[in-house]
């Protein structure tokens, strides 16, 4: 069951992780993740898991709608589609972390949408995926997008990070980030 209370975390985080593909156009058909959008916004799923689900699917397709061309070069429809799915990502995204900010996934995901939106740092999201999880690898990976220069973040920041990942134990994947 999507909403059995019994579900370990680490259930609920796999599952999360299998059925975004699911929402995912470029990989199963606008039809299918619409399908799929709908039946995740249903009441028997775990609330959790829904706006997690719900807010990845709003990320995917704010970058269908803006496309992957610099900046410059986003049509003002592909720019206010962009615009509009990552505001409802992001209410959907930070109600899933105010409901169980002990799982990492939707912080890890948040780092994306304030990389983009820039609204608050992706720092201040990778910080709440640690406090989660602090071996996050996803968390890592994430903000080392979001501090590539393009998006606003600089070498100096991207060198913190890789000094951060390679003081972790030796037995985690962070150093190999």
């Amino acid at each position: 069951h999507l909403r059995d209370e019994k579900t370990s975390d680490a259930g609920r985080r796999n599952l999360a992780d299998i059925l975004s593909i699911l929402t995912d156009w470029s990989a199963v058909g606008s039809e299918t993740a619409t399908t799929m959008r709908e039946l995740f916004a249903e009441p028997a799923i775990d609330p959790w898991l829904s706006k997690v689900l719900q807010g990845e699917a709003e990320i995917k397709q704010a970058w269908l709608d803006r496309g992957s061309d610099v900046g410059a070069k986003v049509t003002p429809e592909g720019r206010k589609g962009f615009e509009k799915h990552l505001a409802q990502a992001r209410i959907l995204l930070t109600d899933a972390w105010k409901l169980r900010p002990d799982l990492a996934q939707a912080a890890v995901s948040m780092i994306t949408v304030a990389m983009a939106d820039q609204i608050d740092k992706p720092s201040q999201w990778a910080e709440r995926a640690w406090i989660a999880d602090p071996e996050n690898a996803g968390a890592f990976t994430a903000l080392t997008t979001a501090l590539l220069p393009r998006w606003g973040g600089s070498r100096a920041e991207l060198l913190a990070l890789g000094q951060r990942a390679a003081q972790g134990p030796w037995d985690s994947p962070l150093p190999v980030l």
